[in-house]
C-alpha cells in the first residue's frame, strides 16, 4: 500500500497544473503549457489507466472493509472486552483507510480528467485566438492599403 504515497505527489503535480492552466498567463506560456499537456496525453492515457484499476482495487478494498465491520456491529448490546473493542477499532481504522483511498483515487481519477480536456480545449482556443489575430492583422493591411489607393 505505499503506492499511495506515489498517488498523494501525483495528485499535488495534477493540482498545480491545473492551477498553472487556470491562470490568465500570457499567450507565449500559455502555448507552452499546452504543449506540455499534450506531449504528456499518452503518458496520461496510461496513468487513467493505472488509476482505473486502483479505484476498482479501492473499491473491492473498500467493501470488504464495510462487510467487516458491518458483521462485526451487528452484535450490539452486548458487553465487549478490551481485546473485543480494539478489534473494533482495529477494523474501523481498515475501513476509513479503504475509504480515504478510493476518495484519494477518484479525486486523482478526476482531475486527470479535467486537465486532458482542458488541454485540448486551450490548444483549440489558442489556435483560433491566432488565427484571428493573423486575418486582422491581413484586414488592417488591406485596409491600409485601400486607403492608399483611394488617395
Amino acid at each position: 500500500m505505499h503506492f499511495f504515497y506515489i498517488i498523494y505527489v501525483l495528485l499535488v503535480a495534477e493540482i498545480s497544473l491545473l492551477a498553472l492552466l487556470l491562470l490568465p498567463l500570457p499567450a507565449f506560456l500559455q502555448r507552452n503549457l499546452v504543449s506540455l499537456t499534450s506531449k504528456l496525453r499518452f503518458p496520461a492515457r496510461v496513468v487513467l489507466a493505472l488509476l482505473t484499476y486502483l479505484c476498482w482495487d479501492a473499491i473491492n478494498d473498500m467493501f470488504k472493509h464495510q462487510q467487516a465491520v458491518h458483521g462485526r456491529v451487528n452484535d450490539t448490546g452486548k458487553m465487549y472486552s478490551a481485546a473485543q473493542l480494539d478489534m473494533q477499532i482495529h477494523l474501523l481504522g481498515n475501513k476509513f483507510r479503504s475509504e480515504r483511498n478510493f476518495y484519494l483515487v477518484a479525486f486523482t481519477w478526476s482531475i486527470l480528467v479535467v486537465i486532458m480536456r482542458l488541454g485540448g480545449m486551450l490548444g483549440s482556443h489558442l489556435a483560433v485566438a491566432e488565427r484571428l489575430a493573423k486575418l486582422e492583422a491581413s484586414n488592417s493591411k488591406a485596409a491600409a492599403s485601400a486607403i492608399y489607393k483611394a488617395d
